[in-house]
């Protein structure tokens, strides 16, 4: 069988701030995989703040609300005092048509300006074979990419195997450090990746709702996987099971993971598991994880994704207020 290949490219930078004509600096904080988005729910996340001597009002909105039919309530009307900043999230589920749209900002008198272009291209139909991944910031992407190679063509992942149709596959990895705020509170917002990979030196930085909001995406079926621990950490231990889904008693799954995971724990559909291994580290070589180890990661990135992707109506009807309304 003709093997998959990966390939792990590092995902530009959130937009730059903007300057509405009335004076409003608007900057884009939204995490998600550039040109394109296939599952989950986009979270669109922006920062708005007001060097004017004015009270201003502002209306953020994510496509012409006149192509979007019932996906009309994905913006944010916002009242943004003189010298204050504002911060609003709103989420869209992945769309069901072709094209892309700006996220952009309309102030008082009707003017529009694009905050970012294209902000998440998106196609009417999902992909196995486009696997998105969110890396904190110790972790080499670069690393992962090969790791991850290796590990495709080591289980000999095809075009005729049920992860994907392509002749390749084509991941990306964000890292962290690339956003102004890089740990959002709210479970959506990392619902777009099939995975995300956290270093345990980078658990420092882990804010309490960042924790929250990764056993929401883990119980939707995201696979969080904690490189370097040798146990799962506390704050992700016996993590409740969403009421979305059963807990799966003798899971064989995670009964049969490779000695190389010391601990592994389904948290609704997704699951937590640590890795004690070199995965993603900046120093490691391509051949520093097992098949097996190499397999089961692949198995939980893939199944998560569909899993995700599956979610679709259930993340439609948690697109109200934020958890955190400040981000």
């Amino acid at each position: 069988m003709k093997p998959f290949l990966l390939f792990l490219c590092f995902a530009a930078a959130a937009a730059q701030a903007v300057t509405t004509p009335r004076g409003l600096v608007v900057d884009d904080l939204t995490l998600a995989p550039p040109s394109y988005w296939r599952q989950g729910a986009l979270l669109v996340r922006a920062e708005v703040r007001n060097p004017t001597a004015e009270d201003q009002r502002l209306r953020l909105s994510y496509g012409p609300d006149a192509s979007w039919g019932e996906f009309r309530s994905a913006s944010a009307a916002l009242a943004v005092p003189a010298g204050g900043t504002v911060r609003c999230a709103f989420a869209l589920p992945r769309a069901t048509k072709g094209g892309s749209d700006d996220l952009v900002a309309v102030d008082a008198s009707g003017r529009e300006t694009v905050v970012s272009p294209n902000l998440a291209g998106y196609r009417s139909w999902s992909s196995d074979d486009e696997p998105p991944i969110y890396a904190s910031r110790s972790l080499s992407g670069e690393t992962l990419r090969a790791q991850l190679e290796k590990a495709a063509t080591d289980a000999g992942f095809s075009s005729s195997s049920r992860y994907g149709g392509a002749s390749s596959l084509r991941a990306r990895v964000v890292r962290t450090g690339d956003f102004a705020d890089p740990w959002p509170g709210d479970g959506r917002a990392y619902s777009v990746f099939s995975a995300v990979f956290l270093a345990e030196r980078d658990l420092g930085d882990l804010p309490a709702e960042a924790a929250a909001a990764l056993r929401d995406y883990a119980a939707l079926g995201g696979a969080v996987f904690f490189v370097g621990a040798a146990a799962l950490p506390e704050a992700f231990r016996g993590a409740p099971f969403s009421g979305l889904a059963e807990p799966r008693v003798g899971d064989p799954a995670l009964a049969g993971r490779p000695p190389e995971v010391a601990a592994a724990e389904r948290c609704g559909l997704g699951l937590f598991a640590a890795v004690p291994g070199a995965v993603g580290a900046p120093a490691a070589a391509p051949d520093a994880l097992s098949p097996e180890l190499g397999a089961f990661l692949l198995r939980h990135l893939f199944h998560a994704k569909e899993a995700l992707t599956d979610q679709e109506g259930v993340l439609h009807a948690l697109a109200g207020p934020s958890r955190t309304p400040d981000l």
